[in-house]
C-alpha cells in the first residue's frame, strides 16, 4: 500500500509543472490587479503543494508571500516587496530549481536578506 501512494505522488509530482505554470500565472494576474485575498489564496495553494511535489525552494519564497500579504497594511513599500517576491518565484520556477538546487537556495536567502531590509520578518 505505501509503494502504491508513492507511486501516486510520484506520478502528480510529474505532472505538476503544468498546474504550478497556471498557479503562477494567476497569482501575477491578481497581484497585478491589486486582488489581496485571491492572490494570498493561489500563493497559500503554492506553498502547500509545491514542496511536496518538488519544488521546496518555490514552498520557502511562497510562504514569505503568504506572510506579506497576511501582513499587507503594516509592510511598508508592500507593492515593491510583492514585486520582489514574484519575480524571485518566477525565476525559481522558469530556471527549474527543484530540490535544494545550489542557486535557488542562495536566491531565497537573499530574497528573505532583502526582505528584512524592507523591515519584513519573513516566517522561517
Amino acid at each position: 500500500m505505501l509503494e502504491r501512494a508513492e507511486r501516486a505522488i510520484q506520478n502528480l509530482a510529474e505532472n505538476y509543472e503544468a498546474e504550478l505554470t497556471e498557479d503562477l500565472a494567476q497569482l501575477k494576474k491578481h497581484l497585478e490587479c491589486a486582488e489581496w485575498t485571491d492572490a494570498q489564496h493561489y500563493a497559500y495553494k503554492i506553498k502547500s503543494a509545491a514542496g511536496t511535489m518538488g519544488w521546496p525552494l518555490i514552498s520557502t519564497a511562497s510562504n514569505f508571500l503568504v506572510h506579506a500579504l497576511t501582513g499587507r497594511d503594516q509592510i511598508p513599500q508592500f507593492e515593491d516587496i510583492i514585486l520582489i517576491q514574484f519575480e524571485t518565484l518566477d525565476l525559481i520556477h522558469k530556471e527549474g530549481m527543484k530540490g535544494e538546487d545550489p542557486c535557488g537556495v542562495l536566491l531565497v536567502k537573499e530574497l528573505f536578506a532583502v526582505l528584512e531590509n524592507y523591515g519584513v520578518r519573513a516566517p522561517i
